[in-house]
């Protein structure tokens, strides 16, 4: 009986280690996931500039060249592997317009305000419908994401993302399409919040941003900086 208990301790203390190896596993996977999905690691954001895809002197008018041209160069990274892409775009000629002739750039509170901020939004949803068709030609699995939904400002200014949307798509193997848009604000109702706000905030996260601009690059002095980083950053 002495060897039996013997025995009996021996095989709990084995049960007990394996146990705590179980919970330090799922500990480790947990931490893992913590990190991939709530910091970032793995994202890289493409902002695209409305210039760059729309034609500002025409209200509502996209650049479907530049739209499609963009699209296969997206759809050559993509289809090499590269599938931890965040696509942000301003408004353009779809948003600025419409903001400028109803004059809620300083907020949304009347009904025909409300009915301008609404317009708004569905002129830029469907400049990111144009984006995604391309990409969809093209084979990439892209996602709009409304802003509208995901963000609330405070005067002008993003105080509420919710950015897990944004890496859950990530995560199931999706591209994920935000824009510059028309979104709730505690202070004036509705407010804008800029293509290039959404993609700072994102950035945070974010292990590179590429801006996509109709001009040759960030310039000093004259010249593109080719690469700007948390050294040269301040310069």
């Amino acid at each position: 009986s002495s060897r039996r208990r013997v025995e009996f301790e021996r095989d709990g203390k084995n049960l007990s280690a394996y146990i705590w190896a179980f919970k330090i596993i799922n500990y480790a996977i947990a931490c893992w996931l913590f990190i991939f999905c709530f910091c970032g690691v793995l994202m890289q954001i493409l902002k695209l500039g409305g210039s760059a895809i729309t034609d500002k002197n025409k209200a509502q008018t996209a650049n479907m060249e530049a739209i499609r041209s963009l699209a296969k160069a997206i759809a050559r990274v993509w289809h090499s592997g590269v599938h931890d892409i965040v696509l942000v775009h301003g408004a353009g000629s779809f948003g600025h317009a419409l903001v400028l002739e109803h004059k809620i750039d300083e907020g949304v509170h009347t009904d025909e305000q409300k009915l301008a901020a609404a317009k708004t939004h569905a002129a830029c949803a469907k400049l990111t419908g144009l984006l995604a068709n391309a990409l969809l030609e093209e084979g990439v699995p892209a996602i709009s994401l409304p802003p509208t939904l995901l963000i609330v400002q405070t005067n002008k200014r993003i105080v509420k993302f919710d950015q897990k949307k944004v890496l859950d798509c990530l995560a199931m193997g999706y591209l994920p399409i935000l824009r510059g848009d028309m979104v709730p604000d505690t202070a004036l109702g509705m407010s804008v919040c800029s293509g290039d706000q959404i993609a700072s905030y994102l950035g945070k996260k974010a292990e590179r941003i590429v801006l996509g601009t109709d001009v040759d690059g960030v310039l000093a002095d004259g010249k593109v900086v080719p690469l700007i980083t948390s050294q040269n950053f301040s310069e």
